[in-house]
């Protein structure tokens, strides 16, 4: 695909929130498809646009959107079934933690309609840990007590482990999918994966 394929593309200020001007124009190019690089909240707005001017192609984002809370504010939250979002994959199969941070997380509005939210709480808690191990270990450098810490670490995004430069492998991408259930309960599931090795592949059930 090259810029030749693109129908129309539309920027709005951060503190928009009018968004009828840029639904109008996408219908208007006749465009079958839908890139949001949005956050969930203007993200949201945009879709209700949309929807209410009959479009009914299909819907992408980024990790902007990619969480339960896009349709927080929704007074339908149908409006965001089928669509497909992306995001960093956890770093290797949930634990505890992560499934307990998810259902609290969920329960918060301002939490499950946050972005890097489990990466926020990941990084309090190292730096939190890491300073109870720099003060109970005299002469430990702060980055020390931090990359210490930061190995093997079951925290709410993932298994963590810090390589030498600080960073945290890679673990590819989820293809995330959008469903709303009969009660109005909406889920975000990643039924598919993207990772440098295998390419995309769809999570299977027994």
């Amino acid at each position: 695909m090259n810029a030749s394929h693109v129908c129309t593309q539309v920027g709005y200020e951060e503190t928009t929130t009018d968004f009828a001007t840029m639904a109008q124009a996408v219908v208007d190019a006749g465009c079958t498809s839908v890139l949001l690089v949005s956050y969930a909240t203007d993200g949201a707005g945009i879709i209700e646009e949309l929807a209410g001017l009959g479009y009914s192609g299909a819907i992408y984002g980024a990790d902007g959107i990619a969480e339960e809370g896009l349709a927080a504010g929704m007074s339908d939250t149908t409006l965001v079934d089928g669509i497909i979002a992306t995001k960093p994959a956890a770093a290797g199969t949930p634990g505890m933690v992560a499934m307990v941070f998810s259902a609290l997380c969920a329960q918060s509005a301002d939490c499950a309609g946050g972005i890097y939210t489990a990466e926020a709480f990941d990084a309090v808690t190292i730096a939190a840990f890491a300073a109870f191990t720099a003060l109970a270990t005299p002469g430990l450098a702060a980055q020390d007590a931090v990359m210490g810490t930061g190995q093997g670490w079951n925290g709410a995004s993932g298994t963590l482990s810090f390589l030498a430069n600080g960073d945290v492998p890679a673990a590819g991408f989820c293809i995330g999918e959008f469903s709303t259930a009969t009660d109005g309960t909406v889920s975000y599931d990643c039924a598919r994966s993207w990772d440098p090795v295998n390419g995309i592949t769809t999570a299977t059930t027994e």
